[in-house]
């Protein structure tokens, strides 16, 4: 499914999620996501012999209620597995809910909502017996205004949402050395860090000496490369057996190298991988979206958004800034205030912001515009992420 767009004379400044030119311009469509499912659990914290537990929710204003019966030698475990099973023969709770019992917690029955954003509430008898909770709460959708960042949604699905540094995982990489003595050690580290597209190296070297110990060798390296490295790119600590390179920045990727002239060695592995925000476009001006009862005009969750994912166009800017010409581009991935998600900047925040490399887009103006209360201005994408 298409949305109509329109684009804009490229001489005069245009509205958020607008093309500047239409020509070579590719469009797709996703689906709003990022919709979170309830999940709640009844813990049988005591068993009463030949008892009816009765469990009834409540779902789109509708009371549905199961009952199951304990025998005379009732246990904590055996009633959290009847109400499971009598949940899953039950038509009407079962099309909303999916239960489940753990074998790690059999007394815990697990009430997951099989629809992400809509809430059920929900209750036991006798409720002397059970303890009710929600770990995670169903949360809907969030809009995409126009002219914004989108990202794949958290569950990897083929769905978009507004980029979240809660859902992205920085990289850590371990280096563990050897000892050797009178051996010089070298620690280099590959990463973009000036964002401009190029990946550059930052390196620090030690001589053991005749006393050489793990401890001495990772503590020496941590202090010679935290000098060299920018502040606020990659964390270098050490816990005397290993070095330790950890992100501070969402979506950086970075590599570690390691070598020594003697007769020693390294073991470089990485911890925990990068799991990035995904660019996958620029939510589109569409006509065919209403304002909503808010007086705001933007795709509601569970829309289908069209994205511009290669062509010239109008994006929202996060702050009073006007980009230039070779400047790098960030989007906003975490907000507070007056800050604005999924808005495009030219300079880091912080660690709130997403790099978008010059392989992916870039500034083609060195201009910025205040239309209808927000600042805009013309970006070129040339990709998107896979």
């Amino acid at each position: 499914m298409s949305q109509t767009n329109y684009g804009l004379n490229s001489s005069r400044p245009g509205l958020p999620g607008l093309c500047v030119d239409l020509a070579g311009a590719v469009q797709r469509s996703a689906l709003a996501t990022g919709a979170v499912a309830q999940v709640s659990t009844v813990t049988v914290d005591s068993a009463t012999n030949d008892q009816d537990y009765v469990l009834t929710v409540t779902f789109g204003g509708t009371d549905y209620s199961v009952t199951y019966t304990s025998d005379g030698t009732a246990t904590t475990a055996e009633i959290a597995s009847g109400l499971s099973s009598a949940v899953t023969a039950d038509a009407n709770i079962n099309a909303f809910i999916t239960p489940s019992v753990a074998a790690m917690s059999p007394n815990v029955l697990t009430l997951t909502g099989r629809y992400k954003g809509e809430s059920f509430t929900f209750s036991v008898t006798p409720a002397a017996d059970v303890t009710l909770a929600t770990g995670t709460a169903a949360a809907a959708a969030g809009a995409i205004p126009f002219g914004r960042a989108c990202v794949l949604d958290a569950d990897n699905t083929d769905g978009i949402e507004l980029p979240d540094t809660a859902n992205d995982t920085l990289k850590v990489i371990h280096a563990t050395p050897t000892a050797g003595n009178n051996i010089v050690y070298t620690v280099s580290i590959h990463a973009d860090l000036d964002f401009d597209g190029i990946e550059e190296t930052y390196s620090a070297s030690h001589d053991s000496g005749g006393a050489a110990t793990v401890q001495t060798i990772v503590e020496a390296l941590q202090a010679a490369l935290d000098a060299a490295m920018p502040a606020s790119t990659i964390a270098v600590t050490e816990d005397d057996t290993k070095l330790i390179f950890t992100s501070e920045l969402p979506n950086l990727n970075f590599s570690v190298s390691a070598t020594e002239d003697g007769a020693a060695s390294w073991t470089v592995a990485t911890d925990t991988a990068l799991v990035p925000l995904r660019f996958k476009g620029v939510s589109l001006h569409s006509h065919r979206v209403e304002t909503d009862s808010n007086g705001a005009t933007q795709y509601s969750g569970g829309d289908v958004v069209s994205l511009l994912q290669q062509g010239d166009i109008w994006v929202e800017l996060d702050d009073a800034i006007t980009p230039s010409l070779g400047d790098p581009v960030f989007v906003r991935a975490s907000a507070s205030g007056s800050e604005v998600l999924g808005a495009f900047r030219d300079s880091q925040d912080g660690a709130d912001c997403i790099f978008l490399p010059p392989s992916i887009c870039q500034w083609i103006e060195a201009a910025a515009y205040n239309v209808n209360e927000k600042r805009i201005a013309k970006l070129r994408i040339h990709r998107t992420e896979v």
